[in-house]
């Protein structure tokens, strides 16, 4: 193995693994509840998360509206209807360029959870990174989010104005 790809080795198993760094943001808060015609969304990446000092990105109908390292949650409102969701690492992070997307649908009224969990497995000669981003119900991801520092979301209204066009 030559020096160039022993040092990408060390520097992607160094960024995977490591975590518990200073998070700045206030605790975790309930947000208030959503109006009669939105959705509350909460998504995090708990304590337990591998990779957690690499941030990844979350968008909304193609507009990121976060982006969280491990043990940060954000939260922010939506009128009921269908969204796409996805997660997507940064192309620094050297996870494959690997995003995961779903179609979601929010009705008035209700509070949504999404979780970025992460798995590291050592092979012989690299590290191999899973990770879900998916729906988990209240009495899962209180507790989680509850290590959780806030980072507030940023461009909603970008979706909201996107969404009012098409109407």
């Amino acid at each position: 193995m030559g020096k160039n790809c022993l040092i990408s080795l060390l520097i992607s198993v160094i960024v995977c693994l490591i975590g518990g760094c200073a998070v700045d943001g206030p605790s975790f808060q309930t947000a208030p509840a959503p109006r009669p015609t939105d959705a509350l969304v909460y998504i995090y990446r708990p304590e337990n998360s591998k990779a957690a000092l690499t941030k990844s990105d979350f968008l909304i109908n193609g507009t990121k509206v976060a982006s969280l390292q491990g043990t940060t949650y954000t939260w922010f409102y939506l009128p009921a209807g269908e969204y796409e969701f996805k997660q997507k690492w940064p192309v620094t992070a050297g996870m494959g360029f690997g995003s995961i997307s779903e179609k979601v649908k929010l009705d008035p009224r209700t509070t949504h959870y999404f979780r970025l969990s992460t798995d590291a497995r050592f092979l012989l000669i690299a590290v191999e990174i899973r990770w879900q981003f998916l729906e988990v119900d209240a009495g899962e991801a209180i507790p989680e989010i509850d290590s959780c520092k806030l980072q507030p979301a940023f461009d909603v209204q970008k979706i909201l104005k996107v969404d009012h066009k098409s109407d």
